[in-house]
């Protein structure tokens, strides 16, 4: 409001002093002029045309044009009977760029008579005249100035009425305005709360099926370990350790991978070649770049699954009843495994997200950040853990955030990609790290409110 009220006055005052320096540059300049007259021209002022008087002053070289009234009829009469050359004088005003006579004096030389001799005797007669009445000139000389400056003032006058309108009405919605605000504000704060209270529940129900799904997955899991164990107690066998059990995968692998050379079947052949020759490595504790090469090329549980079970199916046409079933069943026991991966890995997420919810957003200007960060370990989390952070180490040439500094201070989600080559020892490194340890790690932002771990995650002092 305090805006508008500077606006009005600023308007006024430019209004005026508009009317002021328009007022000014029309006042009236008197002035006089005497010389010789040159001849009588017509001017157009404005729509109108008007007699002029042209006279070459007696001090200057140039000629000067006067202006005649048309309500001035005896003046026109006069300017009518000069001739070129005859002494003349005249007062002036000067109105809008033009000189509009006031009085004018012309000697007029008369012989009245000429002896014998060829002598004369001349008369000279002065005829003066005076215009007046300065109201009539005005009327004739300058109406439009005077109709200009009573329309002037006549708009402005209107402009002062409504700008005063216009500036009641604009207090007005001012008014209205920040009583809607204020409503909105009261609205605003209303469903914050609702909001609040609503994310509480829903992160009160998230944690009951949380802990519900845990629960029945341990359940199930203890279930089917108890129900293999109480199978071999009946058929008389021992607990196997994990090395017995990998042996004895090999074993039907081994088996699967003679019926589909049988089968010729090529890929099949090359894949489950390749699941033998990892698993026979990783018995050896190989962990040397060959060995690193046939696991990557290596088929995936998944993949293997579907190897196995053609397999089955291979032997089951070649009327071998006990080869098919021992295949079928490795191919059940890698499904249930795999199922329970996948239950197990969702689990986690669930879990992660939870935690990502809790936790500060990731500060605006780490945004697209590149580069090493060193800090404290708060918590663990199942692919990843909270760092507090102490310092921005480095920042790479790729680095999109605005302020990397803004870390500093803050605690942030550090995750880690355990379907990549360096997932897994980065996962083992977390195991080492206790809470409150100081790590360095090398994190890029991808996604959400969390860094991930790309090449470096170390322990220092």
């Amino acid at each position: 409001m305090k805006k508008a009220s500077r606006i009005l006055v600023l308007g006024v005052l430019s209004m005026l002093i508009f009317s002021g320096v328009l007022w000014a540059g029309q006042r009236d300049r008197n002035g006089s002029v005497g010389g010789t007259f040159v001849r009588l021209v017509e001017q157009e002022v404005g729509e109108r045309g008007y007699m002029g008087i042209v006279i070459k002053p007696h001090d200057r070289d140039d000629h000067v044009t006067v202006l005649v009234p048309r309500q001035r009829e005896e003046i026109l009469q006069a300017a009518r009977k000069l001739k070129a050359g005859q002494k003349i004088g005249a007062s002036f005003v000067t109105e809008a760029g033009h000189k509009w006579v006031k009085s004018m004096e012309a000697e007029r030389r008369e012989i009245i008579e000429e002896d014998p001799d060829g002598r004369r005797r001349i008369n000279v007669r002065r005829e003066v005249f005076r215009h007046e009445d300065n109201r009539e000139r005005r009327q004739a000389g300058r109406p439009e100035y005077l109709e200009q400056m009573q329309e002037l003032k006549r708009i402005l006058s209107s402009s002062l009425d409504r700008m005063a309108r216009e500036f009641r009405e604009l207090r007005g919605r001012l008014e209205e305005q920040e009583r809607e605000l204020q409503r909105l504000r009261e609205e605003n704060e209303l469903l914050r709360r609702e909001l609040r209270e609503r994310i509480g529940s829903e992160r009160e129900r998230e944690r009951e099926v949380r802990v519900r799904i845990q629960s029945e997955g341990r359940g199930r899991e203890e279930r089917e370990r108890s129900r293999e164990r109480n199978e071999g107690r009946a058929r008389g066998e021992r607990p196997r350790s994990e090395r017995e059990v990998a042996l004895q995968q090999l074993e039907v692998m081994r088996m699967a991978l003679h019926a589909l050379s049988e089968a010729e079947r090529g890929d099949a052949v090359e894949m489950m070649t390749l699941a033998i020759r990892s698993r026979e490595m990783m018995l050896e504790g190989r962990r040397d770049e060959e060995a690193q090469r046939v696991r990557e090329r290596a088929p995936n549980r998944g993949q293997l699954v579907e190897i196995l079970s053609m397999a089955s199916k291979l032997w089951r046409e070649f009327d071998n009843a006990d080869k098919s079933v021992a295949v079928g069943r490795l191919a059940e026991q890698l499904s249930d495994s795999k199922r329970r991966q996948v239950r197990e890995q969702e689990q986690r997420e669930v879990r992660r997200r939870s935690v990502e919810r809790k936790e500060v957003s990731l500060p605006e200007g780490m945004i697209g950040f590149r580069g090493v960060l060193v800090g404290r370990v708060l918590r663990k989390l199942d692919l990843g853990f909270v760092l507090n952070v102490e310092k921005v180490t480095k920042v790479w040439e790729n680095n999109r955030a605005d302020r990397p500094e803004a870390a500093v201070g803050k605690d942030l989600i550090i995750t880690i990609r355990a379907d990549e080559e360096l997932g897994g020892r980065f996962l083992r490194t977390l195991r080492t790290l206790k809470i409150g340890e100081r790590v360095l790690v090398e994190a890029f932002h991808f996604e959400g409110n969390r860094l991930t771990v790309v090449e470096q995650l170390q322990k220092v002092e």
